[in-house]
């Protein structure tokens, strides 16, 4: 994610959110309970509200990146055995890179909620 000088939050969408995915973070994902991944869900829409808290009106908060194409193949990546340990996880990510990595989180669960 980057922030033009007029403020606006930019994110790149991927056409395989799973490819910044190593498959021992996907396992930790796939491996969460309904109600855990609801409850993910939920914590994530937290973040991002944390994120544009942080960055409304301060273009300084995260630094200007036109020029990447978005997360890196296997960017994000470990095993976690809860929802918390889950959740710290993706609170801890650089944030210049946070709510593209919520974005990609939210793809997976919701491809999981269709199966």
């Amino acid at each position: 994610m980057w922030v033009t000088p007029d403020g606006v939050a930019h994110t790149v969408v991927l056409p395989d959110p799973t490819s910044a995915m190593l498959d021992n973070f996907t396992a930790s994902i796939t491996s969460l309970s309904e109600d855990d991944r609801d409850a993910l869900s939920l914590r994530m829409l937290e973040l991002e509200d944390e994120i544009f808290a942080l960055t409304e009106n301060r273009n300084d908060a995260i630094p200007h990146a036109p020029d990447e194409n978005g997360l890196r193949d296997g960017y994000l990546e470990g095993r976690f055995e809860s929802l918390s340990a889950t959740t710290d996880y993706l609170g801890r990510i650089e944030l210049r890179w946070q709510l593209d990595a919520l974005a990609a989180v939210q793809e997976l669960l919701n491809f999981l909620d269709e199966v």
